[in-house]
């Protein structure tokens, strides 16, 4: 996507397991970026964070 460097993100999670929390961090993230460009679905997709 090019955007290494571009955003600063802080995470608090609680409950559930580290594996958990982290596919469910990986997941917001992954919507925040659609949200920011839908041209960045077909990457995300095919990189299984959708």
């Amino acid at each position: 996507l090019g955007l290494e460097g571009k955003y600063d993100v802080v995470v608090r999670v609680s409950g559930g397991g580290v594996s958990g929390q982290a596919g469910a961090i990986r997941h917001g993230l992954s919507r925040a970026l659609l949200q920011q460009s839908d041209e960045n679905r077909s990457v995300l997709k095919k990189a299984g964070f959708l």
